[in-house]
């Protein structure tokens, strides 16, 4: 299966989410380092030979490292107070989401009441493309030849497979074999549009709902008002 492209805001959330765990361990070490220095900095100058005291250029390289250390522990926890807020912001803005029709980074969508819809793209024009339908266990259910061109197409399945035969409703893959005029790989991205219908704060991120799927809110690349159906004109 090809790797999809990654999604800038959902790296960012990664990175985020390693950097505060990151964080919290080296906080906690130089919090360890800082005492020890101290330690060892006050039972020199307490044990140091009156014949022999301790000079005073050595003495302020001693006092620089301190005040190095010092300054790595604040700017940690600095750092560790803006990932703090980074989270909080992340929240709110899920939770906003919620009633609103969102695009988001995904290879799978629901095949419910017959239809399932991805929206993809090629990253440079292919010779030939085939596009594929794979069920949870990862089997082939249904293949057609695309176009090969470049830019966003609209991909709706009917939920049949080649011999016309219904599938159980469920999730379904999106996979696309596409290959140049070179006989290279041709990557591609997917995506999927639905209703947020709720957010979950469980984990180390948020996810949102989508329904019955559930996607990382980093994954999110567009947010609108879902479209109102308009009413009957009366006669």
């Amino acid at each position: 299966m090809d790797i999809l492209g990654s999604n800038p805001a959902s790296v960012a959330a990664q990175a985020q989410q390693n950097l505060r765990a990151q964080s919290a361990t080296a906080s906690a070490a130089l919090d360890t380092n800082f005492d020890t220095f101290l330690t060892l900095l006050t039972t020199q100058l307490r044990h140091q030979d009156p014949l022999n005291p301790l000079e005073s250029n050595e003495f302020t390289q001693q006092l620089v490292q301190f005040s190095g250390v010092e300054q790595s522990i604040q700017t940690n926890r600095q750092l560790e107070s803006l990932l703090a807020v980074a989270a909080a912001t992340s929240s709110s803005q899920a939770v906003s989401y919620i009633g609103k029709e969102v695009d988001a980074v995904s290879n799978v969508a629901e095949l419910k009441d017959g239809e399932a819809s991805w929206i993809f793209g090629l990253a440079e024009e292919a010779e030939t493309a085939t596009l594929n339908i794979l069920d949870a266990n990862g089997a082939t259910v249904y293949t057609k030849e695309i176009s090969g061109a470049t830019g966003a197409q609209d991909f709706v399945w009917d939920g049949k497979n080649n011999d016309g035969v219904d599938q159980p409703d469920g999730f379904y893959i999106i996979d696309i074999e596409a290959t140049n005029e070179d006989g290279e790989q041709v990557q591609y991205s997917s995506r999927i549009t639905g209703t947020v219908t709720g957010v979950d704060f469980s984990g180390n991120v948020p996810l949102i709902n989508l329904g019955d799927q559930t996607i990382p809110a980093s994954d999110v690349l567009a947010v609108r008002d879902k479209a109102q159906s308009q009413p009957p004109s009366g006669t």
